[in-house]
């Protein structure tokens, strides 16, 4: 599973290095420093053990989350404008209905006018069955991909992902080929991502192929190592903030969120 790790404007250098970037749509051509940043973010294929890689892949969210969801015909716009592969069509939280409809007739604007985008396809509901048969008619698309929201661990506890995941695959059947799956946002720790990895390894649902958060900055922000209890509530992400104050402290939080996918067992030796 690969990481987007973000973070503010202010601390884009210590993300360059990663290979999956979220970029939020609403920041691209307001902010310049960080429109700038994504922009020098060139994406060519590298060879890997996996077979060939695409470095720097750069997906635009549509920043419904953050309350300044774009249009579809700006959102287009701003990916043109940093080169990114992919974006996050438009989506209207917890209403099954209103998305389809707002995701469809984006997703037949982006098909006719960018065809060479890839889209990802975020089903929502009110309950976890609604976002199934929410991601069932979006299966039946040409999507590159699936969005499932951290929201659905506050409908429905903070398994909901795990059985969302489980779900997608009885789903594929309705679909002609494989898409992938994207996990937006972070649980309270990074001890949801371990137990996907665990079941993904197990074979009980498919591979997840990417994940973005700011909980290791939001944790660092708060003066607390992740293993330290839940997410800091109070402690959100301002893209204008300053560095944080103790970076040693941040690139521990960085480490034991890469280590929740990467390194079997380390992650529970950092909870202990």
């Amino acid at each position: 599973m690969e990481l987007c790790t973000i973070v503010p404007t202010s601390m884009l250098d210590s993300i360059k290095k990663e290979r999956y970037h979220m970029v939020l749509a609403h920041l691209v051509g307001e902010d310049a420093e960080y429109t700038k940043f994504f922009q020098s973010l060139h994406h060519r294929q590298t060879a890997s053990v996996y077979g060939p890689m695409e470095e720097h892949y750069k997906i635009l969210d549509n920043s419904v989350i953050e309350g300044n969801q774009v249009s579809i015909e700006e959102l287009c716009e701003k990916a043109a404008l940093i080169d990114a592969q992919e974006i996050i069509l438009p989506d209207v939280l917890r209403n099954q209905t209103a998305t389809l409809k707002a995701s469809y007739d984006a997703y037949l604007f982006v098909k006719k006018h960018y065809p060479w985008l890839n889209v990802m396809a975020v089903p929502q509901g009110n309950n976890l069955s609604e976002w199934a048969f929410c991601a069932r008619e979006m299966m039946n698309w040409d999507v590159q991909s699936i969005g499932v929201p951290k929201l659905l661990t506050r409908m429905d506890g903070q398994h909901a992902r795990l059985f969302a995941l489980q779900t997608l695959i009885s789903l594929g059947n309705y679909h002609p080929k494989n898409v992938d799956i994207h996990l937006l946002g972070c649980g309270e720790t990074p001890l949801e991502l371990y137990v996907i990895s665990e079941a993904e390894r197990a074979g009980l649902i498919p591979l997840v192929r990417s994940c973005d958060s700011a909980i290791a900055y939001v944790y660092s922000k708060a003066g607390k190592y992740i293993e330290n209890g839940e997410r800091p509530t109070d402690v959100n992400i301002a893209f204008d903030d300053k560095p944080c104050e103790n970076m040693e402290l941040f690139n521990l939080n960085v480490e034991a969120w890469h280590a929740a996918v990467r390194e079997q067992g380390k992650i529970i030796n950092l909870f202990k």
